[in-house]
């Protein structure tokens, strides 16, 4: 069994285990995964990821695109360490209301799939 095969197996095993809970598709599966996923990148789904990688994917993520389209007609310097600072915070907070959703529903480790 290939390493794609090996991902398929346990994304099959994912979404059949998030679909007999009471927690949405949309937040076990989100469309920017889906994409990525589209695009044949093997990324695991926020569920069973841990935490400090869901804080950077979903802060960097978020903030990438909002910081350049307000880029375009904010110049002061401190605007950048502020939406520096709102990543963090944004991708923490997103982060830490997924650990939560893991623990209520008893999430396996994705090695266990």
């Amino acid at each position: 069994m290939g390493q794609q095969d090996s991902f398929e197996v346990k994304m099959e095993k994912a979404r059949a285990f998030v679909g007999a809970t009471d927690v949405s598709t949309k937040t076990a599966f989100p469309p920017a995964y889906e994409f990525l996923w589209k695009r044949n990148i093997k990324i695991r789904p926020p569920l069973f990821q841990v935490w400090w990688k869901n804080a950077l994917f979903l802060g960097l993520g978020w903030s990438i695109p909002f910081t350049a389209i307000m880029a375009l007609w904010q110049r002061n310097p401190t605007f950048y360490y502020m939406m520096s600072f709102v990543a963090v915070l944004f991708g923490g907070v997103m982060a830490l209301i997924l650990e939560v959703v893991k623990k209520k529903i008893n999430v396996p480790a994705w090695e266990e799939l």
